[in-house]
């Protein structure tokens, strides 16, 4: 549990926000006396109540340092722009300050006194030593009220006071310049040589100062070993011995640390940590790493754990005995400085990372972490027709446990739980986006990436048991053989990112390695310690494979290739650990010596996705299209297919079922398929590019270009290897790629066999009309168009003549249309009574819109006719002679007749419209009606082409 101090009234809104909540009766009569005590708060430094405290805030200035006093109860902050220092109580929240006229800077705290180091200047490295000047001050701290302030010749950087109450100061400025040791009057008592900047602390158990320097590299560490009980005189003015450590850039160490309570170890915001000894030979060296480096440190007050805080919004939490991780904490900030007061942890934090906005939090060390909000919904699933349709929009991540799916929905913000048995699919819904998930030892791990967080259900019950915040982005998660928890950093554009491993009770991070390249899903392997994914985002594309052993990455390395074979999105590893396949169809050893792992083995077939049935020495392949393709394991061989409805997406193998992920049109299916249900692939029929009956004129020649297509839905061009026959050669001749040449009039039947099937084409040789004419109208004959339509003029009542041309050895026989509208029709007959073709030609008469004075709407419009299509423009106009208003509300009404289709086609109907354009064939004319709201159909016109005259 995270609470949110108000220290000063910067953040006013909030203010009036609680104040509304608690005093709502009364808030409209005190809002303007808030909005000015607010104002007022952010100019004076006045004490706040604890009621107002509580509601969150922000602190008007950046601290320069913090520290606690000796029982938790007031927390120090020093000002460098206000000249102030802070103290903040925290049972009551009572804010005090002392003003200087220097900078304070650096603080510690001891026997109720406030020591403070107070500066003229920036520290510079060209500010030498004889011409610095500063001072330290004494602060009461039970009245709050400065005691004394001594000026020192030199810049103050760093404080601290032995228990002989000598204070110690380093220099900011100078190079390579000193420490000295002061008396409670500010007399020098001790000198010794460090860098400028360097931090210090002091070890009271040992009576010895540990420095660091900060601009140096690699950094050193020293010890002072303090005298503070001989003389300044009999020491020759010195501190007392002094020495650096043993290293020399062996280990990372940052500007912060800490010396435990006990004197026992030196903790550095690396992570590393060292020893504290009274033999110099066991001073200062390397003891063990934590997990991961810090910002700030601090101890509980039995000394059983200690807390360091990451400055990524966590707290981790230590047993001091064997440094073991117990828990994580999420805090709302990005702690900075942190303290330990009963069973609560304070912290001074940022509100953003790069910010210079802090303010104060507690966490409630006792508390667990707040749990992800779920909604989880239950329903039964049809399935018909081989599939079922599931409710996901998308599949950013799929895993399958037995008969379960999981499936992360990155649109709905949810993880769907599939139950194959059962049928039924049950929604978890979340308020941040899944982006991976995991299924382990009957938990399903949840991985919101973009958030840093993990959260882990029941697989069974789908209660969550457990939120690890991991505190970085990533890309996916996934669970070792081991039990932790390994993820794949995501920033985006970074070529370079980071693979970690996190452990599964604490959330805390154990051991972490840079990777190249940045995103990639997770496949395990399933004999060895080893992940190994394809990465996504670069090019070329490469397969790389991480290590393991207890929580610790052992290696991470990519193949040795650089663009030589094409990879693809996934990889899938045969179950004997042996072969890594990749989807773009390459196959490469799987091996844990690294000169034998990820080489090139052979090539198999591209595939969408892959599952393995070893005990019958065989694979599943799922590509773009629907149907699954059985292969042999040791050959690769095609052994035949598995009927799907849809294109197969992911799949598992359980119990000798597949259970599969399927989709279509952006919609995702269950589908159940049978494994020993494999079909032989066969031919189904033979298809060519023209039509069964062919039309040809003699010296033509037209190729067939047949195709084979087979019972699992693919096809194969079969031109030069079909067999080709034709039953009269003095008509037609075939050649042996299916190239057909006319030769004389008459019919041929052509034959085309492959593997078993037969497609029979009937080739007719200049059996038909050669043109027909229109008194009067130029139709555009073409041999291949058997419906003409021709409007004759409104006063039309003559049905005109039409004539034609055709081959002596051809049968016309014609049927005259009777009346107007009507058809005239050409049947085309050869001499045998084979083949007939008929030729359409339908006159009517054009007959012009309804325009009368008792409509309250006129339609008009006109026809373009470009080649065989109409195209029609109405307008619907108010009629200036109509009596009465035209309905506002009207329908515009557009339908197809033709001399064949009885019944009008309705092609449009759109409400309140002036103006439609229409495009039709120009077999049909069309009738256009304005419909009122009361479905009166009084307004019609029947618009009719205008044909091209002769």
């Amino acid at each position: 549990m995270v609470k949110i101090w108000e220290v000063n009234c910067v953040n006013y809104k909030e203010l009036m926000q609680r104040l509304e909540a608690e005093r709502e009766f009364i808030m409209k009569k005190i809002l303007s006396l808030v909005l000015a005590v607010c104002i007022c708060l952010t100019l004076f430094t006045i004490s706040l109540p604890a009621s107002a405290a509580e509601g969150g805030g922000v602190l008007s200035f950046l601290p320069a340092d913090v520290v606690f006093n000796g029982d938790g109860s007031v927390i120090y902050l020093s000002d460098r722009t206000s000249k102030k220092v802070y103290s903040i109580d925290t049972q009551t929240f009572e804010q005090k300050s002392v003003s200087f006229d220097l900078m304070p800077e650096s603080m510690y705290y001891k026997d109720g006194k406030l020591y403070v180091s107070l500066c003229e200047q920036t520290h510079s490295s060209y500010w030498w030593e004889e011409d610095q000047s500063g001072a330290f001050a004494i602060i009461d701290c039970e009245a709050f009220t400065k005691t004394a302030q001594h000026n020192i010749k030199m810049d103050p950087y760093d404080i601290v006071v032995s228990k002989g109450n000598v204070i110690y100061i380093t220099s900011g400025s100078g190079q390579w310049t000193d420490i000295y040791g002061f008396d409670q009057d500010g007399k020098i008592v001790a000198t010794g040589q460090t860098r400028q900047m360097s931090t210090i602390k002091y070890n009271p158990v040992l009576n010895r100062i540990y420095s660091i320097t900060s601009d140096s590299s690699p950094r050193n560490m020293s010890a002072f070993v303090l005298e503070d009980n001989n003389s300044f005189e009999d020491r020759g003015g010195n501190m007392g011995t002094s020495y650096g450590w043993p290293y020399h850039g062996d280990y990372s160490m940052g500007t912060v640390f800490q010396v435990s309570p006990d004197g026992a170890y030196i903790f550095n915001s690396s992570g590393n940590v060292f020893t504290c000894a009274a033999d110099r030979s066991k001073d200062m060296r390397f003891y063990i790493s934590l997990n991961k480096g810090w910002t700030d440190i601090a101890f509980n007050e039995d000394g059983t754990k200690f807390y360091t805080a990451l400055n990524n919004k966590q707290i981790y939490a230590y047993n001091y005995d064997g440094f073991e991780g117990t828990a994580t904490y999420e805090t709302k900030g990005y702690p900075q400085y942190i303290f330990v007061k009963d069973n609560t942890l304070i912290s001074v934090s940022k509100e953003t990372l790069n910010g210079s906005v802090y303010f104060i939090e507690t966490i409630d060390l006792a508390a667990p972490q707040t749990t992800i909000g779920t909604t989880i919904t239950s329903k039964a699933l049809t399935y018909e027709n081989g599939r079922a349709l599931l409710s996901a929009k998308t599949n950013t991540k799929t895993v399958f446990n037995g008969d379960m799916v999981y499936i992360a929905d990155g649109i709905d913000n949810a993880v769907y739980a599939i139950d194959t048995a059962a049928l039924t699919e049950t929604k978890i819904m979340f308020q941040d986006t899944p982006n991976s998930l995991y299924y382990d030892n009957g938990e399903l791990f949840i991985g919101f990436g973009n958030n840093g967080v993990v959260a882990i259900l029941d697989a069974e019950t789908l209660e969550q048991k457990d939120r690890l915040v991991l505190g970085t982005v990533f890309y996916d998660i996934a669970v070792g053989k081991d039990g932790f928890i390994y993820i794949i950093e995501n920033f985006g554009s970074s070529a370079f990112s980071y693979a970690r491993s996190f452990s599964r009770a604490t959330g805390q991070q154990i051991s972490s390695i840079s990777v190249y390249p940045r995103n990639g899903k997770f496949m395990p392997h399933p004999v060895n310690n080893m992940f190994y994914w394809a990465d996504t985002g670069v090019s070329p594309q490469d397969i790389n494979a991480l290590v393991y052993e207890k929580g610790e990455i052992k290696n991470a390395y990519d193949s040795p290739y650089h663009g030589d074979y094409s990879i693809g999105s996934i990889i899938r590893i045969s179950p004997d650990g042996l072969n890594i396949f990749a989807s773009s169809g390459n196959v490469f050893r799987s091996s844990h010596a690294l000169s034998e792992d990820m080489r090139y083995k052979n090539s198999f077939t591209a595939f969408v996705d892959l599952v393995f049935d070893l005990q019958n020495n065989q694979m599943f392949a799922s590509q773009s299209r629907a149907n699954l393709i059985a292969y042999d394991y040791t050959t690769y061989e095609n052994k035949g297919f598995i009927r799907t409805v849809f294109p197969i997406k992911e799949m598992t193998l359980n119990d000798g079922d597949i259970i599969a992920l399927s989709s279509e049109n952006n919609a995702f299916y269950l589908e159940l398929l049978d494994s020993s249900e494999v079909l032989q692939i066969a031919p189904e029929r033979i298809n060519v590019t023209v039509a069964d009956t062919v039309f040809l004129t003699a010296g033509r020649s037209l190729s067939l270009n047949p195709s084979v297509l087979y019972n699992d839905g693919t096809s194969k061009a079969v031109t030069n290897t079909a067999e080709y026959a034709s039953s009269d050669e003095d008509v037609v001749t075939v050649s042996s790629s299916g190239g057909l040449q006319a030769k004389a009039c008459g019919h041929s039947e052509v034959t085309i066999e492959f593997d078993g099937k037969t497609k029979i084409i009937n080739v007719y040789v200049d059996f038909d009309i050669t043109s027909i004419s229109v008194e009067g109208y130029d139709i555009g004959f073409s041999p291949s168009k058997t419906y003409y339509a021709v409007m004759l003029p409104v006063d039309a009542t003559e049905i005109p003549n039409v004539s034609y041309e055709a081959p002596d050895y051809v049968v016309v026989s014609e049927t005259p249309a009777m009346e107007l509208p009507g058809t005239t029709t050409l049947v085309v007959t050869d001499a045998g009574g084979n083949f007939t073709k008929t030729y359409s030609i339908f006159f009517y008469v054009s007959t012009p819109p309804v325009q009368s004075d008792e409509n309250p709407f006129f339609i008009d419009g006109y026809y373009e006719v470009d080649d065989a299509f109409v195209h029609l423009n109405v307008w619907i106009e108010d009629n200036p002679n109509y009596y009465g208003a035209a309905p506002e509300e009207f329908s515009v009404v557009i339908q197809l007749m033709s001399s064949v289709d009885e019944e009008p086609i309705l092609i449009s109907a759109t409400k309140n419209t002036r103006e439609i354009k229409h495009v039709f064939s120009s077999g049909y004319y069309a009738i256009v009606m304005v419909v009122d709201k009361f479905g009166q159909k009084d307004y019609m016109g029947i618009l009719l082409a205008e044909p091209k005259r002769t």
